[in-house]
């Protein structure tokens, strides 16, 4: 019965996001993916609308109309990343504590199993967080099947 709920499920995915399922990637909930060529581990979120990644923050500046963000992207308690990127806009985010938090948004190149693409993602602190990185629906429609049932599908 587990499999046949699983099924229709993965069918209804299929459906929605447009994929079919020759074009479509089946993925654990939890993943290794690369982000700007950088190995991490990520949760993989159908419930959250955008990315999500622990950065520092360092600094924002203008270089003439545009508008950059300096931040180390946190890969592992021991492994930091310096990024500058282009800052595309500031989004607030609904806190599970309640209230509302400002967040810097960033495009970042992302990829997981053949599938790679540049998507917006918010800079967050996420050390409460057992996952570093979260991948969500903004990236994953981009042909991504979540089977909440595994996880490391892909290996790199």
């Amino acid at each position: 019965m587990k499999h046949i709920v699983f099924a229709v499920l993965s069918m209804l995915m299929v459906v929605i996001t447009g994929c079919s399922k020759d074009t479509a990637e089946v993925a654990g909930y939890i993943e290794h993916v690369k982000i700007n060529g950088n190995l991490v581990q990520a949760k993989l979120d159908t419930g959250a609308d955008f990315c999500s990644v622990d950065a520092e923050v360092i600094r924002t500046f203008k270089d003439g109309k545009k508008t950059f963000v300096e931040f180390n992207l946190l890969i592992d308690k021991d492994k930091k990343i310096n990024i500058t990127a282009e800052r595309t806009r500031i989004t607030q985010i609904k806190l599970r504590t309640g209230g509302l938090q400002d967040r810097p948004v960033v495009l970042l190149h992302i990829k997981i199993g053949h599938i790679a693409k540049s998507v917006e993602v918010n800079l967050a602190n996420r050390a409460g967080f057992e996952y570093r990185v979260l991948l969500g629906r903004n990236f994953l429609e981009n042909g991504v099947l979540v089977d909440s049932s595994k996880k490391f599908i892909f290996t790199e």
